[in-house]
């Protein structure tokens, strides 16, 4: 009897402690946002003696946790957190851009701290009528499939004016057959 009482209490105990551990480990998990994406409200576009620059920005989307684990996605209002891009290519010397990102945000509305992250990213230029572009537009999706597990696609590959692949290819359905009129 009395070895099952001491196992159970240990079991009690245990239990206590876990669970102080998971509650602790939401509170401190409450406390970080992580920024996941830019509601955009500018872009301006300017090509000047063959360099091509682009701005944009806008409010961003925080990815938070609450102090019982669950994730939630706000966007911020204008003061408490805002991304801004410069975007740089210049096509008739390198066939690349250069994309930086500075993005400034609050982990709450009340917290005086400003947090800043920043990203600098460099992306292929395509041309219009490049080879993946035309299989987007017909929609070959075995060919786009082969090029990127051969890592000869990149996803963030892109026109001039900065559109990806995915850009492009959700700015419209590919043109498919019509099997009936075949």
């Amino acid at each position: 009897m009395e070895i099952q009482a001491t196992a159970s209490k240990n079991a009690q105990q245990n239990s206590m402690q876990s669970s102080h551990t998971r509650n602790n480990w939401f509170a401190s998990l409450a406390k970080l946002a992580e920024p996941v994406g830019v509601l955009l409200q500018y872009h301006h576009h300017v090509q000047v003696s063959g360099i091509d620059l682009a701005l944009s920005g806008g409010r961003l989307i925080m990815k938070r946790w609450s102090s019982s684990g669950k994730e939630t996605h706000a966007t911020l209002s204008q003061w408490e957190g805002h991304q801004s891009s410069l975007i740089m290519s210049m096509p008739y010397i390198t066939s690349r851009r250069l994309e930086v990102s500075v993005a400034g945000f609050r982990t709450r509305s009340c917290d005086p701290t400003l947090n800043f992250r920043w990203t600098l990213r460099y992306h292929r230029i395509l041309a219009y009528d490049h080879p993946y572009f035309v299989a987007i537009e017909r929609g070959d999706i075995g060919y786009l499939q082969n090029q990127l597990s051969s890592r000869t696609l990149c996803l963030s590959d892109c026109i001039l004016g900065g559109h990806s692949l995915l850009h492009v290819s959700m700015a419209g359905e590919p043109k498919t057959a019509n099997i009936d009129n075949v």
